[in-house]
């Protein structure tokens, strides 16, 4: 049970992950992002720029699903290396080694390893900036204060999530370390966090601050009626992401450890995991969210998680746990195995476009222009058609505005071919001097509903 030990566990885990995710395509959104990473920006609509950048990082040596995902493998690696640290310093070696295995068992991160979203870098950064924030804190030296600074300006370029982070830190500060606030190295930190932080703000203030208009609507309702249905998917659903005996663990020790605000340090691990929980519930009481928001909790959480089952010799309930969470995994790795119905397949999203992309480029002719009808499959077009052309959305449609330039273009002077998944030829010969539908493409895997795409030339 040595830290070097811990790191060969990580490379191994590491390894199986990476193994396993050249064996899927790309998800919708996956190929979103890495459409961000051929087009480097200040930040983008949706999401601050990290994913993108880690994406490009990462891709420098291919772009295949591997690499594209490996940012992702990366950071839920390093995020569990930095959560091991922390707990192995705030309670002992049995308790960083019980939420290090505990953390490899649980069906959320298998998600985190396999599929790379603005999620990844958010928990990587979140892990780093709570180890070092409290380093910083207990420590009080200038270099945990500076590398705090650095995690923290990296956690707000990730996800806008990461305002959590800093309204649990201040609530901290503010009941335990209230003298925190006067120390010139804290200030610094902060300094430095949002430096790094200013190309979000820059990139905003140009575009009207779109960004954080759209998000801020999108976490957030105008309306405070109270909807008990929302509520308890959301709670039930918590059962799910950290498998059901797990969690009801982890809320015996929650409530049966009643000395932890006399104790400054496990104080800051179970406040740090309380607040963004107790947000998200409270949130959740007049607006549907979404579980992987709610992940960032479990950070800590499984700090505390392991915590209990060690002091409370919770052995054979874990044992149970742990078999229920290595199930569940199995069926997310390989669902295919358990005959589960599409409707509980989740590859079966994604299933067909790889197919159906490589089948269109029988039609594609030299100078044809890529079409589709939504950001999400014309990323797709774009990613698995050879040489990554750009793809164009020229119909009506809930695009993004990463697609806005869009919107100047002359499409009828660009012929190409459209695909989409509804019949579109109406809107085509509106748009276009001319639209013929070439095929209706049907795309039948077994075990996978069936996948329908209409395949048209525009000129």
């Amino acid at each position: 049970m040595t830290d070097r030990n811990a790191i060969l566990f990580l490379l191994v885990i590491s390894a199986l992950h990476g193994l396993y995710n050249t064996s899927m395509q790309l998800y919708e959104d996956e190929a979103f992002y890495w459409l961000w990473s051929t087009r480097l920006q200040l930040s983008y609509y949706d999401h601050p720029p990290m994913i993108a950048y880690l994406i490009k990082l990462f891709t420098l040596f291919g772009d295949s699903e591997f690499f594209v995902r490996l940012a992702a493998v990366a950071c839920m690696s390093i995020s569990s290396w930095y959560v091991f640290l922390l707990s192995k310093e705030v309670f002992s070696n049995d308790v960083a080694w019980l939420t290090l295995v505990t953390s490899a068992l649980l069906p959320a991160t298998f998600m985190g390893y396999t599929i790379i979203t603005p999620d990844a870098p958010l928990i990587l950064f979140w892990s780093t900036s709570t180890y070092y924030c409290y380093k910083a804190l207990f420590n009080d030296r200038w270099s945990n204060y500076i590398l705090a600074g650095l995690h923290l300006g990296c956690l707000m370029l990730s996800k806008y999530t990461s305002v959590l982070f800093l309204a649990f830190l201040v609530l901290f500060i503010l009941i335990k370390m209230p003298k925190s606030l006067l120390n010139p190295k804290a200030w610094t930190a902060i300094l430095i966090s949002f430096v790094l932080f200013s190309p979000v703000i820059i990139w905003n203030y140009q575009h009207d601050w779109i960004s954080f208009v759209f998000q801020y609507s999108h976490g957030t309702t105008s309306e405070f009626t109270i909807h008990p249905g929302k509520f308890f998917e959301f709670f039930g659903g918590l059962f799910a992401l950290f498998t059901p005996i797990f969690f009801s663990i982890l809320l015996y020790g929650t409530f049966k450890y009643r000395n932890w605000f006399f104790d400054n340090k496990r104080f800051y691990i179970v406040l740090s995991y309380l607040f963004p929980l107790l947000f998200f519930l409270y949130k959740a009481l007049f607006k549907k969210m979404e579980l992987n928001w709610a992940a960032i909790a479990f950070i800590p959480g499984v700090i505390l998680f392991a915590y209990t089952v060690v002091h409370y010799k919770l052995w054979k309930l874990y044992k149970a746990g742990a078999v229920i969470s290595v199930l569940l995994t199995m069926v997310l790795l390989f669902p295919s195995l358990f005959f589960l119905p599409p409707s509980l397949n989740i590859q079966d999203r994604i299933s067909g476009y790889k197919e159906a992309i490589a089948h269109i480029q029988q039609y594609i002719a030299e100078d044809d222009v890529l079409y589709s009808d939504r950001y999400y499959r014309a990323a797709l077009f774009t990613y698995y058609t050879e040489g990554h052309p750009r793809s164009y959305i020229p119909t009506p449609s809930t695009y993004r505005p990463f697609f806005s330039l869009e919107k100047t273009k002359d499409f009828r002077a660009m012929p190409g071919i459209y695909y989409s998944k509804i019949d579109m030829i109406n809107e085509l010969k509106v748009l276009f001097n001319h639209a013929e539908l070439l095929e209706r493409l049907t795309i039948s895997k077994k075990g996978f509903t069936e996948k329908v795409f209409y395949i048209y030339r525009c000129n």
